[in-house]
């Protein structure tokens, strides 16, 4: 591995494209679960760039769990550490990976997978894999992290076991930096979703905080004290075991934006297209935005990047790169060719570039997001507050042991 230059280090504000995976024998179902897992994996690891990184530059709150996991390092440790990550995301994002799905050998109990000593760019994966949590330590994720990080680097099996490991980081914390486990388990308490988001809607009898990243999802609860949002502890999820029941195949892997609306539905978009859920959890068939918003200008036709229907004004906002516009809350136009330097000039310039996702919530503020900062306005869409990162908490469940060999 080529030394990183963190002085002139940066990380895309979204994942890199994935190649699809290959995927031989296994049931239909099986192969589904691993291809959505294998994405889903790829999604962490560019959050653990991120996460490793802030650790890097000194944000503290990125901090903890580091330290959890692979003790007090010095610049050196923190440099190898985070150039492991991304040499398994760049080795993931060039390489199509073969996972052999394999119901017969022997293997310890226990066991998600191994890698295969004779054949390149492949992984063996055991039925114990299917008995794993989609997410949350000792997860399906973080088995594919573990075995892909042995695949594309260095690093080895050294200390398996979640005890073995902290006990690992607090007593030899250069152990822990070559050894796999404890990337697995920093992987799987990083929520890439606290680095950037694709939508977030406020919706539900009991309305709870729906956000989405590629092809997983989180809910979560506001927490006025902190303004941030505690994710439940399912979650995340895979869309297509969410709310978004019978998604049409073009939805399947992300969303561009969502929101309520003044009628109770929930709105989806994708590239040129959007659906609807009205009264319940089977949708629209696709149809043009064009259809869905009255007059839309032409720069808005092929995609949107954040929607938000905010309920004191009944105003619908919806925004395309720096260019946004005004709907009621059916979707009729209200002002258009305007930007979001004009309608929030308050917002810091790089929020006025263009937005990733924002919400507007009953008896709650209105929030705007960028590439994992995010400003939240309390009234009057007044954004004066500086930016903040680390939006969304997780609670930390107690962990399932686990034999990874």
């Amino acid at each position: 591995m080529n030394a990183l230059d963190l002085d002139n280090f940066a990380i895309e504000p979204r994942p890199l494209p994935l190649p699809d995976p290959i995927i031989e024998g296994g049931t239909p179902e099986e192969k589904l679960i691993l291809t959505q897992t294998h994405q889903a994996s790829f999604t962490y690891l560019w959050g653990c760039l991120h996460a490793a990184y802030a650790v890097f530059i000194g944000d503290q709150r990125a901090s903890d769990e580091f330290i959890r996991w692979f003790g007090e390092t010095n610049r050196d440790e923190k440099t190898t550490i985070l150039g492991h990550y991304f040499e398994t995301y760049i080795y993931m994002h060039n390489t199509p990976i073969t996972y052999y799905l394999d119901q017969h050998s022997q293997h310890p109990p226990g066991t998600p997978g191994k890698i295969p000593e004779k054949t390149e760019n492949s992984i063996v994966i055991y039925p114990d894999f299917y008995q794993l949590p989609f997410s949350g330590i000792t997860s399906q994720i973080g088995a594919l992290i573990y075995l892909q990080l042995q695949l594309a680097t260095t690093i080895m099996t050294r200390i398996n076991g979640i005890e073995d490991c902290l006990e690992l980081a607090q007593n030899s914390p250069m152990t822990a930096v070559s050894n796999a486990a404890s990337y697995q388990y920093f992987a799987e308490s990083t929520l890439p979703m606290n680095f950037g988001i694709d939508s977030i809607a406020t919706f539900g009898v009991e309305p709870r905080t729906h956000a989405t990243l590629g092809n997983m999802y989180i809910v979560c609860e506001y927490n006025p004290r902190t303004q941030t949002f505690l994710v439940l502890p399912e979650y995340p999820s895979y869309l297509t075991d969410g709310y978004w029941n019978a998604l049409p195949p073009e939805f399947e892997n992300g969303f561009d934006s969502m929101s309520a609306l003044q009628d109770g539905r929930l709105r989806v978009t994708k590239g040129a297209e959007f659906i609807d859920y009205i009264g319940g959890n089977q949708p629209t068939i696709p149809q043009p935005l064009t259809d869905g918003f009255s007059q839309l200008r032409e720069e808005f036709a092929n995609g949107l990047d954040a929607m938000a229907y905010f309920p004191s004004e009944t105003w619908c906002y919806i925004t395309r790169g720096p260019l946004m516009s005004v709907y009621d809350g059916l979707g009729e136009l209200l002002i258009t060719e305007t930007e979001i330097s004009y309608e929030w000039g308050a917002l810091p310039d790089a929020f006025k570039l263009g937005l990733n996702a924002m919400d507007g919530f009953d008896h709650e503020p209105f929030m705007v997001i960028r590439n994992g900062r995010y400003v939240i306005s309390e009234e009057l869409l007044i954004f004066e507050r500086a930016p903040q990162g680390f939006l969304f908490e997780i609670i930390q469940l107690p962990e399932q042991p686990i034999v990874i060999t």
